[in-house]
């Protein structure tokens, strides 16, 4: 880690080293501070991302959710798009389904965790690094020409947040980026986590008409995890418990970051990451080296030359 990152100005938090050279105002939404407001969570349906768009919907937003399967009462104000995003083709296509024009903000929120056995999606991609960043990636691809193009003049720029693990201090292994040799779930997710993370950093380059973020919500309750060890296990359920009774909820979080993902004074800092409670943070040092940066951007886009 660098030393500016470890001195003055920063302060070592459980989950990304906490800047304090810069924050924002923090003012409170009202119950209508978000009407006239579009946006669209991807996994949107369950654990955080539902609890974001619940959150937005409640202070007047337009919400598009897309997911797999829709729980929720209907309701005027939130769209529905099915689409399973283990399948990066789907992953592709379902951005023609959205009104991205339309769109002041998107938040990726979709995602698993590996599991202890290595599984493939149908490009033999696996399955983490398919659904928890390459989608993520290619729907970038894909919204970012057009994203806010629909709305007024004067609009304030397009945002879009990438929720993973930014701030950590563990490298992707670039040359094994489909952990493919030897397989440990460990170094698999931790490869989607900085892959996310240089998302980021590239998007906020290659399209500057945007501004794209980070967030690190932490450790919640919710189902992530399942596929690791075992949905609906002792072992799960005893993890949920315990994780219930010291960390925030996801309705907790998703009160702290909603205004966040609206605030005026971010729109200069884009490339930004943030964490549980919306302070902003340093990067993930790794990623400070331009070199090493495009290397895990070059290993993403090797990964999705597969899906034609």
């Amino acid at each position: 880690m660098s030393a500016h990152q470890m001195g003055e100005g920063s302060d070592m938090g459980m989950f990304g080293t906490v800047r304090r050279d810069w924050d924002w105002s923090r003012r409170p939404l009202g119950a209508q501070g978000l009407r006239g407001r579009t946006m669209a969570v991807v996994g949107g349906t369950g654990g955080v991302g539902r609890a974001i768009v619940n959150e937005a919907v409640s202070k007047g937003a337009e919400a598009w959710v897309v997911g797999r399967t829709f729980r929720d009462r209907p309701d005027p104000r939130v769209h529905f798009v099915q689409a399973d995003l283990s399948s990066l083709r789907r992953a592709r296509a379902v951005v023609a389904e959205l009104p991205v024009p339309t769109f002041d903000v998107v938040v990726m929120t979709q995602g698993i965790f590996a599991g202890r056995q290595r599984k493939v999606n149908e490009d033999g991609i696996e399955l983490d690094m398919a659904i928890s960043h390459l989608s993520r990636s290619v729907m970038v691809r894909e919204m970012a020409p057009a994203i806010g193009s629909g709305r007024p003049a004067g609009a304030p720029a397009p945002r879009i947040f990438v929720m993973g693990f930014p701030g950590g201090t563990r490298a992707a292994e670039v040359e094994n980026f489909n952990a493919e040799r030897p397989y440990v779930w460990e170094q698999a997710h931790a490869n989607t986590v900085v892959g996310n993370e240089a998302l980021v950093l590239d998007g906020a380059e290659r399209y500057p008409h945007v501004r794209f973020y980070g967030l690190n919500p932490g450790i919640m309750k919710s189902n992530i995890m399942g596929g690791l060890l075992g949905e609906g296990s002792p072992f799960h359920v005893a993890q949920q418990t315990v994780i219930g009774l010291i960390f925030q909820s996801v309705e907790q979080y998703a009160a702290k970051i909603v205004p966040l993902l609206f605030a005026p004074e971010i729109d200069g800092r884009s490339g930004a990451m943030f964490d549980r409670n919306a302070n902003p943070i340093f990067s993930n040092p790794y990623l400070t080296d331009r070199a090493y940066r495009t290397r895990v951007t070059e290993a993403s886009e090797a990964l999705l030359a597969r899906v034609r």
